[in-house]
């Protein structure tokens, strides 16, 4: 089975992010009417910073198992079904998409890991919604490198692409949740995104994701972010570390029965790192 990546459905004026000579094309919304017994959007949101990822990073899906690609479970008694898409290719080793959806419940994870020859930070986005009027954006860009050079860099792109977006401070709309979780602020760069927003600036989700995933594309295209001499040992201690402290993954076991620890090892936070 093939997992094949999705474009979003919203129609709207197509706005391109340039990564220094290609182009990061997102479609975003102008109009949205929200039923208040609907879902949040998060999976459309995801879906088309995915399909602009795979464009612009030449992926290719890799195959994985049935029983990996697709699961059932249950979440607070809500059934709620499990789909990964996993790609790999010339500018990414690896990128995983996870969605967790049923009834309200919108719970989606997306990693990129840049391959072993790139400086380029891990890129995790990680969002949250239960309903259709709040959700959480976590969002940032784990650096992989002590080069000071090249951690300028990644600042300087992710702030020419979210510019009113200072280190502690968030758009209009963004409510910043204060200090990250102790495990997280290991791996955190100077720019993380931890904030709620509300269904009215739903359209920021988009705006604040794509500006991370069009950094780490710019950053992963250029050949000047080069990769320290222990670069893998790098991406096994984070994907490591998530693995035995993400919430998420603590979740996944209570959902998905018996598979879920072979949903978390080899799917969500693999262990081949």
């Amino acid at each position: 089975m093939h997992a094949q990546a999705t474009s979003g459905t919203a129609t709207g004026t197509l706005k391109e992010m340039r990564v220094r000579g290609l182009h990061f094309s997102m479609r975003m919304p102008v109009d949205r009417v929200r039923d208040r017994g609907a879902r949040f959007g998060l999976v459309a949101a995801i879906a088309e910073v995915e399909a602009a990822l795979v464009d612009t990073l030449a992926l290719d899906p890799v195959e994985i198992p049935p029983s990996f690609a697709s699961a059932r479970g249950v979440i607070r008694k809500t059934a709620v079904a499990w789909e990964a898409r996993v790609y790999a290719g010339d500018g990414a080793s690896l990128l995983r998409v996870v969605t967790i959806t049923g009834g309200p419940i919108e719970i989606v994870d997306l990693l990129l890991v840049p391959r072993a020859s790139s400086g380029a930070p891990i890129l995790a986005i990680e969002l949250d919604a239960r309903g259709a009027n709040r959700a959480y954006v976590g969002a940032d860009l784990a650096p992989m490198v002590d080069e000071p050079a090249i951690l300028v860099a990644q600042s300087r792109e992710l702030a020419r692409r979210r510019p009113h977006l200072a280190a502690a401070e968030a758009w209009s709309g963004l409510q910043p949740l204060g200090e990250l979780p102790g495990w997280r602020r290991v791996w955190a760069s100077g720019r993380p995104m931890h904030a709620h927003v509300d269904a009215v600036h739903a359209a920021l989700v988009r705006r604040a994701t794509a500006a991370y995933a069009g950094t780490y594309c710019a950053l992963a295209r250029d050949p000047f972010v080069t990769a320290s001499p222990d670069v893998l040992h790098r991406h096994a201690a984070y994907i490591r570390e998530r693995r035995h402290r993400d919430p998420v993954c603590a979740l996944v076991e209570h959902a998905f029965g018996t598979i879920a620890s072979d949903l978390v090892a080899r799917v969500l936070f693999p262990r081949r790192w």
